[in-house]
């Protein structure tokens, strides 16, 4: 088996530091991750919270029943009748370099026991209740804005949704916001106050005087920064990209000037 080892790993291949998880710009189509999904016995969303969960969705989506905590988005699954509710152990709140948050731990003995009466159930009702998640994630139902029902989770009936509520929007006079005469642009000075300053003193600077956002300091975001200056990399799709500190300075004097 392959078991989670970091955003980064040493490749079984080439023997270096460049394994790294599948992501958006290197994928397997749409079908053969259907096909994927459709063999799991139960898909386990084990997170401490969630602003969607998407792939619970895409499992739902191919019948197969969720587990999760009822906390966050993850609540959402849980109007489906199938999916199965794991315990909030206990909450905690995260660091201040990430986000801050309050967050739930999962019950590992409660998941550990409903995993086991999950798989002790039968095979003619374990495949009544995948029929059952599937019907309830193509069920037409009301839609804003529309006059027909649509199935409840498509990318039409979302992509329904955001038209309708766009074409409810006002929009505002653009010589009041992007046009505005005395919208402030900003010219930050590129010279460095210190040229002894060390990596986590440089992404500061940079953030906080070039990019001119200080309140995103101390954040995931700014970590992130730092951890790519410190190893000389960033992973840019499927391609492990050299970065230094002259890279990290250009990369934030374009984010400047596309808000200038």
């Amino acid at each position: 088996p392959s078991f989670f080892a970091g955003e980064l790993m040493i490749c079984r291949k080439c023997g270096k530091l460049a394994a790294h998880p599948p992501n958006a710009s290197h994928s397997c189509p749409r079908n053969v991750l259907a096909d994927i999904m459709k063999t799991f016995d139960l898909y386990v969303q084990y997170s401490i919270s969630e602003g969607q969960g998407m792939p619970a969705l895409e499992a739902m989506a191919c019948g197969v029943l969720v587990a999760a905590m009822k906390y966050s988005a993850m609540e959402d699954y849980f109007q489906c009748s199938t999916s199965i509710e794991i315990n909030i152990e206990r909450f905690f709140w995260e660091a201040i370099i990430e986000t801050e948050q309050k967050r739930a731990l999962p019950n590992n003995n409660d998941f550990a026991n409903k995993l086991d009466k999950f798989l002790r159930l039968s095979e003619t009702i374990r495949a009544e209740k995948s029929r059952q998640t599937r019907g309830y994630m193509e069920e037409l139902v009301d839609t804003y804005g529309q006059n027909q029902k649509m199935p409840r989770y498509s990318w039409d009936r979302t992509a329904a949704i955001w038209a309708q509520v766009i074409r409810e929007t006002k929009i505002k006079d653009p010589n009041t916001t992007w046009f505005c005469p005395t919208s402030r642009a900003h010219h930050p000075n590129l010279i460095p106050p210190s040229n002894d300053m060390n990596n986590s003193e440089f992404v500061n600077w940079v953030i906080s005087k070039i990019w001119n956002r200080p309140d995103m300091l101390r954040t995931y975001f700014a970590g992130e920064w730092l951890k790519s200056l410190n190893s000389g990399f960033r992973i840019m799709g499927d391609r492990q990209i050299q970065f230094n500190r002259q890279q990290l300075v250009e990369h934030f004097m374009e984010m400047v000037r596309q808000a200038n």
